[in-house]
């Protein structure tokens, strides 16, 4: 069944974001839409049915099935002093709108990434531009909702679920999507030191042993959190590191 708008609308509880959606029966990427349509508007929503071109993070494709997938951008203007820690609020909204929907045993891993018993579940790409103190952040997101195990082998993508196959039924999209625009909102209104806590309560390695990538490095070590800024700590040999960006394994 494709992705029903008005549906999806009735279900919204915000007060404002999420109102303004366009939904695309195909589209290249929903990122590069949301960049066409925002200058016009404080926020706005794109949902695709079929994505040809979905970007993952450090260049990777995301694949994702007609009907079968929730794929969608969210486009939002932030003041600059408000929004260093979008990519934490972002992965929070979507494990609390899963979550909350079939109590499946899921976790956040660095800096974004939604996984089930160590599967890959959801991924965010965030995309940002500044202009005149107003940060616009161009947040992609693709979730394998309903994908069955014939999806699972044929994608030949490896480590990846799907929130059906966890919690063993059909899920309604329209109740995720509103219920992330509803976190979103919410984790807007609460102070950093809140966010970095309910983060680190959700995130699936604290103090566990990792493989963590960076450019052309690789360090083993245990995963001690994030520091105010979202950035990983990774400590080994009592030397501690500090890293923007990067790729753990777990």
């Amino acid at each position: 069944m494709q992705f029903d708008t008005e549906r999806y609308l009735n279900l919204l509880k915000t007060k404002n974001l999420g109102r303004n959606i366009l939904y695309l029966n195909e589209t290249s990427s929903t990122n590069d839409e949301v960049w066409d349509h925002i200058k016009k508007n404080d926020h706005i929503v794109i949902v695709a049915e079929n994505q040809k071109n979905g970007r993952g993070r450090r260049n990777t494709n995301w694949l994702s099935l007609s009907e079968k997938s929730l794929t969608f951008s969210l486009g939002i203007q932030l003041d600059k002093s408000n929004s260093n820690l979008m990519p934490l609020i972002s992965s929070i909204a979507i494990y609390n709108a899963i979550y909350e929907i079939c109590k499946i045993n899921i976790g956040i891993k660095w800096p974004n990434d939604i996984l089930c018993n160590e599967k890959k579940i959801a991924g965010i790409l965030i995309e940002s531009k500044l202009k005149e103190m107003k940060m616009t952040f161009n947040i992609g997101i693709g979730i394998n909702v309903n994908w069955n195990k014939n999806d699972i082998v044929s994608s030949n993508i490896p480590n990846i679920t799907s929130i059906s196959l966890e919690a063993n039924k059909n899920i309604i999209r329209e109740i995720i999507l509103s219920n992330f625009m509803l976190q979103i909102e919410n984790l807007l209104l609460i102070n950093k030191d809140e966010i970095i806590q309910q983060w680190l309560e959700r995130c699936m390695h604290i103090n566990k042993k990792v493989t963590f990538h960076y450019n052309d490095e690789i360090i083993h070590g245990l995963f001690k959190g994030i520091d105010t800024n979202g950035f990983a700590k990774i400590e080994n040999k009592n030397n501690k590191h500090i890293f923007s960006s990067g790729v753990i394994e777990v």
